[in-house]
């Protein structure tokens, strides 16, 4: 194993994942639970800059846009709830004023 110059091995440990197809593949890594979950902790473990393009070839710049996409469903979501629960304030603020 090669050793960095500070007498430590240059890795500690790989990861090895089989795909049946290509489709297979881009599928896993542009699920929403890997890009939302799994892939913000690799970097905790894996020196991504110097051999992510090993580990991951083909992924491409996708998984992004993917999160982002999410993101941008669920804030449209929360949105649209905010705006309803507002709504039932209002009505319920005025129905007091009216009533007394």
């Amino acid at each position: 194993m090669r050793s960095t110059p500070r007498g430590a091995p240059a890795h500690d440990g790989t990861a090895e994942i089989w795909f049946d197809s290509v489709q297979d593949k881009d599928a896993f890594f542009s699920h929403l639970d890997y890009l939302a979950i799994v892939a913000p902790d690799e970097r905790v473990f894996a020196d991504m800059d110097r051999h992510g393009a090993q580990a991951h070839s083909g992924r491409g710049d996708f998984r992004q846009l993917h999160l982002f996409n999410a993101v941008g469903v669920k804030l449209g979501s929360a949105a649209d709830a905010l705006k309803r629960s507002s709504l039932m304030l209002r009505e319920h603020v005025l129905e007091d004023v009216v009533n007394g």
